[in-house]
């Protein structure tokens, strides 16, 4: 967009580069990452709503920093969420290995085992039931990357491995 300047000469507006934001508009970005309203921000940050509804349309800078902003703190937030289950599920393995020593009553070795042994054969048959080609799942992966589901960093690993070996397979 261009403007006069008091000479009456065109010159460009300075605008921020397409990575950019104002401090308002970042401050709108968190807002709405945090849920709330279009009415709500433009009321928290003084800006008609009508603007704040334009800088949410695709395409417009601020609509990639949201996204940037939402994909940033999900993955994150997964990463954390990861290494808990990772945490809990250590736990639950020196749990069940101090149920299952000589010192716990044999009742409870034997419900620790039952458990185990169950839990193996329903995970065992859900793989088999579930499972498709390698094509069909890189494709549901990507379908469902695409929609803005968040994979946890070693299911994208996984899925690039078998991407990759199925490069391989088809030359």
């Amino acid at each position: 967009m261009e403007s006069l300047t008091p000479n009456n000469t065109k010159q460009h507006e300075n605008r921020p580069s397409e990575e950019q934001i104002t401090p308002v508009q970042m401050n709108a970005v968190t807002l709405r990452a945090d849920g709330k309203k279009y009415s709500e921000i433009s009321t928290t940050v003084n800006v008609p709503e009508e603007t704040v509804k334009n800088w949410f349309r695709e395409g417009h800078n601020v609509y990639k920093q949201y996204q940037r902003y939402c994909y940033k703190t999900y993955y994150f937030i997964g990463l954390e969420a990861e290494r808990e289950i990772q945490r809990m599920a250590e736990l639950a393995t020196e749990t069940l290995r101090e149920m299952m020593s000589d010192s716990s009553p044999p009742a409870i070795r034997l419900k620790a085992c039952d458990y185990v042994l169950q839990r193996t054969f329903k995970h065992v048959d859900s793989v088999l039931l579930v499972r498709a080609t390698k094509q069909q799942e890189i494709e549901n992966f990507h379908s469902l990357k695409n929609e803005g589901y968040y994979f946890t960093e070693s299911k994208r690993e996984e899925m690039a491995r078998k991407e990759d070996d199925l490069k391989d397979e088809w030359g």
